[in-house]
């Protein structure tokens, strides 16, 4: 995000974060067109196994696995698809020398191109959406919750139990994280009074949920 504030230099806000999801970068996007701001995405690149390398260097670090995971669920920019990523780029690790002649072009464009202003009554319509994904999402939650509790259950007196809690509490998490970024299609009927699930939709839930669990338990 980029603004020239009155009387002072411009000024460079960096989010420095995960952020492998276009949905938890879009929150930001639109943060940038309620105050404004210019808006931009860079995508710094690492190959899994230097990534993995440089972790096992770290005083603390993080467990392969999720590396691993991160890596498969990343989702770059994708400008054609998504309109709000126009102004993004991507730096290789390797070549970390040469970034800076990726990234400033990303920075440039945002000081003089602000991100297109919120409509009137925009702010109704994204709450209105907001609500509604929000409905869904806890619907959704509480039938992983209880799709993890069922997979737990069937390991009780197991020596691998913490290790089936771990890989069903993260396939759930998974799944959420899908619904919320658009990338997993519930069908749902919004009636006049409220949201109201289709006959299709739990058992979509529990597909999904035993297609990401089974992914973890099979690495």
């Amino acid at each position: 995000m980029y603004r020239a504030l009155g009387g002072c230099e411009p000024v460079v806000l960096i989010l420095d974060d995960n952020m492998i999801y276009h949905s938890i970068r879009h929150e930001y996007y639109q943060m940038a067109r309620k105050y404004g701001l210019g808006f931009g995405e860079v995508l710094v690149s690492c190959p899994v196994q230097l990534a993995m390398s440089r972790n096992a260097d770290r005083s603390t670090p993080l467990p392969s696995q999720v590396i691993k995971n991160l890596s498969s669920e990343m989702e770059p920019a994708e400008p054609n698809k998504f309109h709000w990523e126009y102004n993004s780029a991507t730096v290789d690790t390797l070549m970390v020398d040469n970034g800076w002649s990726e990234v400033l072009p990303v920075v440039q464009y945002a000081s003089s191109h602000t991100a297109s202003p919120l409509d009137d009554n925009s702010e109704q319509v994204l709450a209105d959406r907001q609500q509604t994904l929000d409905s869904i999402v806890h619907q959704a939650d509480q039938i992983l919750r209880k799709c993890v509790s069922k997979k737990i259950n069937s390991f009780k007196g197991d020596p691998q139990l913490s290790v089936v809690a771990k890989y069903a509490n993260d396939a759930r998490k998974i799944v959420l994280e899908r619904i919320k970024s658009n990338h997993l299609f519930l069908p749902v009927c919004a009636g006049s009074q409220a949201l109201t699930l289709d006959t299709n939709f739990v058992a979509i839930i529990e597909s999904e949920f035993s297609l990401k669990y089974h992914k973890y338990d099979s690495t």
